[in-house]
């Protein structure tokens, strides 16, 4: 059976939509489908973050947090906000109870839903849901779990208080000196509060309302950052103490779009998900709750819930870029209706530069955990260097083999006058070039078209058995250790056109759009050289 997007979807497999050998993945980790805790387990669990590579989240009920593994949710709960207070604050600390009232409180008021954690490892749980007071009143938990502080917030103007559910990721460290934020979508208002927070406090200068947002927030809009790190928010407050909106927002009720704002924040842009395939089955984010974001290799990519069969509210998940395509996609797990209940979260944990944890929660349905990764960066040579064969052995002078647009990929058209080489990453005297000589394996012959294994490093020369007194392109395959010498029959006499657009790369081999203050590697033309960009 042919397998289509729809069948991926079906089967719960996590499908990659692009192509190629240096594709990037997305594995499952481990999945849970039964015994998942939910509104009417025992507690009432809604929505949930991540935490050291397992899903945390609230029991509003018992007031406790709980950690849900490959193993299901563990009996003991990693923190208990019910004795809170009592345990770690060692004094009184006042609440605003329901009617708005100071009231002195011995344990955290109300139910908690909302959760998350910063980039430290650092819990913030919201307090006293679904009343007003939810986005007002909030608790940090240190990420070794010893101790808890109270956060009272003062809303930005242009933002009051009222029911929140859940929280998107936090950039920073809130228990810091540098600090963190946070951004709050409460309920019925137009506008998102940009919150600071340092030391533990409210960082008042740097709260503010955003500008307004296109699509009403109601009790399931959720805002998650458009940048990564607090020095680049910080640096987005502007000369009149104005900070320039920060984040991308999703809420259920448009849910195949999400809002975000262009380079000077004047104006609110749309990031329309609308992929579909062969089938009909639309790709775009689903009518279910939540969505993340995170940066991969200078990419910001979201991981939105996906809808299924036309319908709204399936387990499955899409991984989009900032342009809207679709990267990967994880199915509907066995056994997961179809339609079902709209909470839950969707949530993105950093692994390293280069891959992420994504987990899926929905409340009494599923648990999943999966890791999307992208190849790691070349780091090699921005070109190699080639001697004898034109019977010119000069390792100071010798022949630049530039990395084409394939990065790793080395190529050049060369005349052989001699039937032995050798050929480096460095030049210099013999000492540097042999330092980074590499030469054929087993003391093999390169034979025509044929590609042979290389050996790094070793200074021995290399043969070949190609006719001399001709051309041929030689392309050495760095991260695959082969070198291949082919015929250039039949392309000869092509036109290069020396004015084809410039493509440029930094020294790692990652390719860059705008190319600034430091030296590229420039193809253009079918040639690569080395510049300098002020």
């Amino acid at each position: 059976m042919k397998k289509t997007l729809r069948n991926l979807m079906l089967a719960g497999a996590a499908a990659l939509l692009a192509t190629g050998a240096n594709a990037q993945t997305l594995t499952e980790v481990w999945k849970l489908t039964t015994g998942v805790p939910g509104l009417a387990s025992g507690g009432e669990f809604r929505f949930a973050s991540a935490k050291d590579g397992k899903i945390i989240v609230t029991d509003k009920a018992n007031k406790k947090i709980m950690a849900i593994d490959e193993n299901g949710m563990a009996e003991e709960a990693i923190f208990d906000l019910a004795e809170a207070i009592d345990t770690h604050y060692g004094k009184d600390v006042t609440y605003k109870d329901q009617n708005g009232a100071d009231s002195v409180a011995h344990e955290v008021p109300g139910g908690a839903t909302g959760i998350t954690v910063d980039d430290a490892g650092n819990i913030l749980v919201g307090t006293n849901f679904p009343n007003a007071s939810s986005s007002t009143d909030l608790i940090i938990i240190s990420s070794d779990l010893s101790k808890s502080y109270k956060l009272q917030l003062e809303l930005p103007e242009g933002v009051a208080a009222g029911r929140i559910d859940q929280y998107g990721k936090i950039v920073g460290d809130m228990l810091s000196e540098e600090g963190a934020y946070l951004w709050l979508a409460i309920n019925g208002q137009s506008a998102v509060a940009i919150i600071k927070i340092a030391n533990g406090e409210q960082v008042a200068d740097y709260c503010q309302a955003s500008n307004p947002v296109s699509v009403s927030m109601n009790t399931s809009t959720l805002a998650q950052p458009m940048y990564f790190t607090v020095e680049e928010i910080d640096a987005l407050m502007d000369e009149n103490g104005d900070l320039t909106p920060s984040f991308w927002s999703r809420n259920r009720g448009n849910a195949q779009n999400i809002y975000g704002w262009n380079e000077d924040a004047s104006e609110q842009t749309i990031l329309k998900l609308t992929e579909t395939d062969a089938n009909g089955v639309t790709t775009a984010g689903a009518g279910a709750e939540g969505f993340a974001t995170f940066k991969l290799q200078d990419v910001t990519y979201f991981a939105v819930p996906m809808s299924l069969d036309g319908k709204n509210r399936s387990g499955a998940f899409g991984v989009y870029d900032e342009t809207g395509k679709l990267h990967a996609v994880y199915g509907n797990p066995e056994g997961v209706t179809v339609g079902m209940g709209q909470m839950g979260s969707v949530v993105a944990e950093p692994v390293d530069e280069n891959s992420v944890n994504i987990y899926r929660f929905i409340p009494g349905v599923m648990a999943v955990k999966t890791t999307f990764s992208l190849p790691a960066p070349y780091d090699g040579p921005a070109e190699l260097y080639i001697v004898g064969y034109n019977n010119q052995w000069d390792p100071a002078n010798p022949t630049v083999i530039p990395m084409s647009e394939t990065p790793g990929v080395y190529k050049a058209t060369l005349k052989f006058d001699n039937s032995e080489f050798k050929f480096s990453e460095n030049k210099g005297t013999w000492d540097e070039f042999n330092t980074k000589a590499m030469c054929i394996r087993d003391d093999q012959t390169v034979a025509l078209a044929q590609p042979t294994g290389i050996w790094k490093y070793a200074d021995t020369n290399c043969k070949t058995s190609v006719e001399l007194g001709k051309e041929y392109e030689v392309e050495i395959d760095y991260e695959n250790e082969t070198i291949t010498i082919k015929n250039l029959t039949g392309i000869e006499g092509v036109e290069v056109e020396e004015n084809a657009e410039a493509v440029y790369y930094n020294l790692q081999g990652v390719k860059v759009a705008n190319p600034a203050n430091g030296a590229f590697i420039k193809v253009q033309g079918g040639k690569a050289s080395k510049v300098l960009v002020k």
